[in-house]
Parts: structure tokens; C-alpha cells; sequence
């Protein structure tokens, strides 16, 4: 399930697992080095997903998936 792809080990994963996205994704993107923005287009997280209900986070990341799935076949052109 690559929709579903962390940037994390999975012991960390696994010990944050049941955790609510508000509780840790302070803490993770303080500790994240690179650019994180650069990072949720790439896993089609809209900004501030941490926050949103569930269901709208489905929402808005179904949309930015398939986004990415279109710019993909667009350079297979």
C-alpha cells in the first residue's frame, strides 16, 4: 500500500500507530530534514492533513493523488 508510505522505520511507525496525527507530526516534521512542503506533495498530504477530520482528508488527498497520477501519464506522452 504505497498510499499509505512513511518516512519513518517501522518501530517508530509502529509505536505511533494508534497516536492521533496531532500528537506526533510536530514533533516529526521538527526532526525532518529536507523540504517538508517538497515531501507532502510527494505522498499527496495536503497541508496541515494532521488537523483535518479523516474524511476530509480522504477528500483532499484523493484529489492530490490523482494529480500526481495524472502528471505521471502526462510524461509518458
Amino acid at each position: 500500500k504505497m498510499a499509505n508510505y512513511a518516512l519513518l522505520e517501522w518501530p517508530d511507525n509502529i509505536d505511533i500507530s494508534d497516536d492521533d496525527p496531532k500528537s506526533y507530526v510536530p514533533a516529526l516534521r521538527k526532526g525532518f530534514n529536507g523540504d517538508w512542503d517538497k515531501m507532502l506533495e510527494q505522498h499527496a498530504l495536503p497541508k496541515d492533513w494532521h488537523l483535518m477530520p479523516y474524511e476530509t482528508f480522504l477528500t483532499a488527498r484523493r484529489s492530490l493523488m490523482a494529480d500526481i497520477i495524472r502528471r505521471g501519464f502526462e510524461t509518458l506522452r
